[in-house]
């Protein structure tokens, strides 16, 4: 394939994943339907204690309140323990992790139209609502599953350029894909779940 051709599919796959990612951060907001649930009113409160804190990693039981892991309340605390906020840093991170997995498969496939059409796929994919919907409540299925693209894509990457998977890297997705609690590594069986309701 000549080298426009090649430069011209690389643009289309580039202005398809600017696009989902529009498609993504541009949902309208919808009622704060996380009000009626325990686990944000947790996150925002864990989210509050100093970052070096004991409290903030392993928090004590209290009236109306249970510990959760910290992924969450660590990202709620970098997104300034704003709910919107918080809502667009979710996004964010989302479009991020599926650009890398999407990056990822791509590099398994020699076809320069293939890969065009895969990434078309995918982004489409990934607009759905029983995916995307997750991102605009303060729960931790969104970022559960946007680590859990980035664990997948960059064991891939890893197994395609032969260097292994010892890299630290994958070490530090898998810390926070764990504590992020839903997907974890220990209940495979939620990822079905998570994607087939």
């Amino acid at each position: 394939m000549s080298a426009k051709k090649e430069y011209i599919i690389y643009s289309l796959i580039l202005f398809g994943f600017i696009f989902f990612c529009y498609v993504i951060l541009d949902i309208p907001a919808i009622d704060p339907i996380w009000n009626f649930f325990a686990d944000p009113q947790d996150y925002l409160r864990q989210s509050n204690y100093p970052l070096f804190s004991k409290e903030f990693y392993i928090p004590e039981p209290a009236m109306w309140f249970t510990p959760r892991p910290f992924t969450v309340p660590l990202f709620y605390k970098l997104a300034g323990s704003e709910p919107e906020r918080m809502l667009y840093f979710q996004k964010a991170f989302y479009c991020f992790s599926v650009g890398v997995f999407v990056v990822c498969v791509l590099r398994f496939l020699a076809h320069h139209v293939l890969k065009l059409v895969m990434a078309l796929v995918l982004f489409f994919f990934f607009t759905w609502w029983n995916i995307v919907g997750w991102s605009n409540n303060i729960l931790s299925e969104s970022i559960s599953f946007s680590f859990f693209l980035l664990v997948v894509g960059t064991f891939w990457f890893h197994c395609e350029t032969q260097l292994g998977v010892d890299d630290p890297v994958d070490e530090y997705h898998l810390v926070f894909f764990i504590h992020a609690r839903h997907l974890a590594l220990s209940h495979p069986h939620e990822l079905c779940r998570y994607c087939l309701i």
